[in-house]
C-alpha cells in the first residue's frame, strides 16, 4: 500500500530517523536503518495536489499544527466528501489562513472526521504563539542565561524562541541535529515568511548569533575556546530536550 506524507515531513522524519539509526544498541539501530531505506518508497504531496487511489480522490489542505507540515483532507468517492480534519489549531502564527481555507476549499461536506482535543473544554482560552514568543523575549531580556527544554519537531515554537533571543539580544544555541531540521524548514519555507528565514552563518552581531554545538565522539557537548565566555558575555537561550540527554 504506497503512504503519502508533505514533503516537509517527510524530510524532517528522514533527519530524524537517520540520527536514530547511529545510536549504540545494535537493535535499535538496526530498526532505525530499515526504516530509513522505506522512507525512501514514501511518495510526497503538496497543498492541494490531489492524489488519486482508485476511484477515491484525496486533496489536503495545508493547516497550522505544532507537528510542522500538518494538512487536512478531502477525501471524494461514491459521490460523497469527507472532511479529515487530523490535528490543527487557531492560535498558531499560520493559524489564520484556517477559516479561508475551509471556506475555499471545504465545500458541500457531507460527512467531518474531527480531532477533539477540546472537545469536553469548551471555554478553554488558548495562549497564542505570538503571545508565548513575547513572554520569551520578555524573560530572556531579564534573564542572561536560558535553558529552554522543548520537543525537536515543534517548528513554530523553536523559531518563536530564535526570534525572542535575537529581539532580545541574546545568542541561540541548539545541536547540531536541531540544527538540520531548523534548515530544512527554512530551505523550504523561507521563501513565503521571514520567520523561517535564519542566517545561521551571521557573526557580526551577538544578538540571534547561531551555534551549532557537535558532540565529541562518545562524549557530551562541551564548551571549548572562546565560546563560554562569548556566551558569558552577551547571554544566551539553549535548546535542550530529554532525548539529547538520554543519547
Amino acid at each position: 500500500m504506497p503512504i503519502y506524507v508533505g514533503k516537509t515531513a517527510l524530510e524532517i522524519f528522514n533527519c530524524l530517523e537517520s540520527r536514530l539509526s547511529h545510536i549504540p544498541d545494535p537493535n535499535e539501530s538496526e530498526k532505525h536503518k530499515r526504516i530509513v531505506e522505506r522512507i525512501k518508497t514514501i511518495n510526497t504531496f503538496e497543498q492541494l495536489h490531489k492524489i488519486i487511489v482508485g476511484e477515491i480522490v484525496v486533496t489536503p489542505l495545508l493547516i497550522d499544527h505544532s507537528a510542522f507540515d500538518a494538512y487536512m483532507f478531502i477525501v471524494e468517492a461514491d459521490n460523497q466528501r469527507i472532511l479529515h480534519t487530523g490535528d490543527f489549531r487557531g492560535h498558531g502564527f499560520r493559524s489564520k489562513g484556517l477559516i479561508p481555507t475551509l471556506k475555499s476549499y471545504a465545500k458541500n461536506i457531507d460527512y467531518i472526521i474531527s480531532e477533539g482535543s477540546n472537545i469536553l473544554r469548551p471555554n478553554a482560552t488558548m495562549q497564542t504563539e505570538q503571545e508565548l514568543q513575547k513572554d520569551f523575549e520578555l524573560q530572556f531580556r531579564k534573564n542572561k542565561y536560558n535553558f529552554v527544554l522543548v520537543s525537536s519537531t515543534n517548528i513554530d515554537r523553536i523559531f518563536a524562541l530564535y526570534h525572542a533571543s535575537k529581539n532580545a539580544k541574546r545568542c541561540f544555541v541548539c545541536d547540531s541535529y536541531q540544527t538540520d531540521i531548523l534548515k530544512i524548514v527554512s530551505e523550504n519555507h523561507k521563501q513565503y515568511t521571514t520567520f523561517y528565514d535564519i542566517d545561521y552563518d551571521q557573526t557580526t552581531s551577538a544578538a540571534g548569533r547561531f551555534f551549532d554545538l557537535k558532540h565529541q565522539r562518545q562524549n557530551p557537548f562541551s564548551f571549548n575556546g572562546n565560546l563560554k565566555p562569548f556566551l558569558e558575555k552577551y547571554g544566551f537561550c539553549m535548546l535542550f530536550s530529554i532525548y539529547a540527554q538520554s543519547k
